[in-house]
């Protein structure tokens, strides 16, 4: 009597990337300049990463 065996894995792998980006600038009226943003970034192997710049500029 013979009996075979097969075994069948099916491994599925997703890989989703994703960015959101989200800013805001204001200006005065004595022309004072003021930039915020903040990056949320999301890669396929699950790394995450948050970045926030802030930026205040004039004219002279």
């Amino acid at each position: 009597m013979l009996i075979r065996r097969r075994l069948v894995a099916l491994t599925f792998e997703t890989k989703v990337a994703a960015a959101v980006t989200v800013g805001m600038s204001l200006q005065t009226q004595n022309v004072w300049m003021l930039n915020a943003s903040m990056l949320l970034n999301i890669e396929g192997d699950g790394q995450k990463s948050v970045v926030a710049k802030l930026a205040e500029a004039t004219e002279f």
